[in-house]
């Protein structure tokens, strides 16, 4: 048997065991998701968000109230004409469940 490495191989030029590495290019059958899809997605997890995040502020709220501080779900803001009553922890979940869908919205979109 002959030998295939060191300096007596390279003497003798290329190797006919030697493989071809090629980029393949292959098309992409990635299809652009459709917008009512991408919606669906996004209004999933935000609720989704949004329900945890409503657990984790019952579960602070429970704990400082617990401790003798006041609650996190007192009333804030308030804007009777409109009927909006809002606390920290509906604060907190609002923004939550919004960062989520549009996060979301924009990851699906550029297929991320």
């Amino acid at each position: 048997m002959r030998q295939i490495f060191g300096p007596a191989r390279l003497a003798r030029g290329p190797c006919l065991l030697s493989l071809v590495v090629r980029r393949a290019e292959v098309e992409p059958n990635v299809k652009p998701v459709n917008m009512f899809m991408r919606l669906g997605i996004s209004a999933a997890a935000g609720i989704g968000a949004a329900v945890v995040a409503a657990l984790i502020v019952t579960v602070i709220d429970l704990y400082v109230t617990g401790h003798g501080y006041g609650s996190i779900t007192r009333e804030v803001i308030t804007l009777a004409q409109a009927g909006v009553h809002l606390s920290i922890g509906d604060l907190g979940m609002l923004i939550t469940a919004i960062a989520v869908a549009v996060s979301t919205w924009y990851l699906v979109g550029n297929g991320a």
